[in-house]
């Protein structure tokens, strides 16, 4: 029993594997924290320390996919249809793509990787995915080519193709935790996006007979991702197609209630048109967009995009 009042001083040691808490932590990070008790007794300094502990941090799964550039024509030959895969998680993770058709008179013949981001398939340079995409690190994004060919009967009509990305490692409702199965042996916890996205792509069937407008959105949300929640960043695309000479051609577009237009968004062809009615082709505001095509020539193809975002 000690007869008189020790001062007692605690002292913290701390100890981080990784990344500073600063920034987003990896996935697998082990964070040891161990303290330390210096005390003085009978005149001699002594150190107690305690036990460490450490967290393994847990695995984020999210992942986002967008389809990329215009509206495709599906022909009898296989045609190709862009997307980026991007990992929206904190750990390395792969993925397993599915796609499916609207109308049975499309074959599916696979997802590639387009190795050098061009938009078409060849065999010497992409490679064929046969299982889940390779593992993807935090923030890497994968172009993808989903290859598709029109079967007899095909209308010029079209269809859509839907393509869904889903984390090899689970996906379900948010906070859904797989313990675990996360990098360094750590918990793996769904994230805002389920672990899984999807795309929806409109495409046309060969031959289209007449002029042909088919429009296509993206998503990009405040967290990267795809979803489409508050504040997200809508992105409409509309493709005019003319097998023949026309005159006085027009697209006019509401903007969609409960929505709010981006000023200084209206382009053509990738030139931004500005919203006021004056000399150039466009016109925009607060309940609309139009643009002005005038005479197109026998195999043009005209593109006119916009942005709104959500409430």
């Amino acid at each position: 029993m000690i007869g008189r009042a020790c001062p007692i001083v605690f002292g913290l040691l701390y100890a981080a594997q990784g990344t500073p808490a600063s920034a987003q932590t990896r996935a697998g990070t082990a964070i040891v924290n161990t303290a330390n008790m210096s005390y003085t007794l009978d005149g001699t300094d002594y150190q107690a320390p305690s036990n460490s502990v450490t967290i393994v941090v847990a695995e984020r799964l999210d992942v986002g996919l967008a389809p990329q550039g215009t509206v495709p024509v599906v022909e009898q030959a296989p045609s190709t249809v862009p997307l980026v895969l991007t990992n929206l998680g904190s750990g390395q993770e792969s993925f397993t793509i599915a796609v499916s058709a609207s109308i049975p008179t499309v074959a599916l013949d696979g997802v590639a990787i387009d190795r050098n981001g061009d938009g078409r398939f060849d065999a010497a340079t992409d490679t064929m995915l046969t299982g889940p995409t390779p593992v993807m690190q935090p923030g890497e994004a994968l172009p993808l080519l989903a290859i598709v060919a029109a079967t007899p009967g095909m209308t010029a009509a079209g269809g859509d193709l839907h393509v869904t990305a889903t984390a090899t490692t689970g996906s379900g409702p948010t906070t859904e935790t797989f313990p675990g199965a996360g990098d360094g042996g750590g918990d793996a916890v769904v994230g805002d996006t389920g672990a899984t996205a999807s795309a929806d792509i409109p495409f046309l069937g060969p031959n289209a007979a007449g002029p042909t407008l088919a429009k296509s959105q993206t998503v990009v949300a405040p967290d990267g991702s795809a979803q489409p929640i508050s504040g997200a960043v809508v992105t409409y695309t509309l493709v005019a197609r003319f097998p023949d000479a026309t005159r006085t051609a027009r697209i006019d577009d509401p903007v969609p209630a409960g929505t709010t237009y981006l000023p200084g968004t209206l382009s053509l062809d990738d030139t931004v048109l500005s919203d006021a009615a004056d000399g150039d082709a466009g016109s925009a505001g607060p309940r609309s967009i139009s643009v002005v095509l005038g005479d197109t020539a026998p195999g043009a193809v005209r593109t006119v995009s916009f942005k709104v975002r959500l409430p």
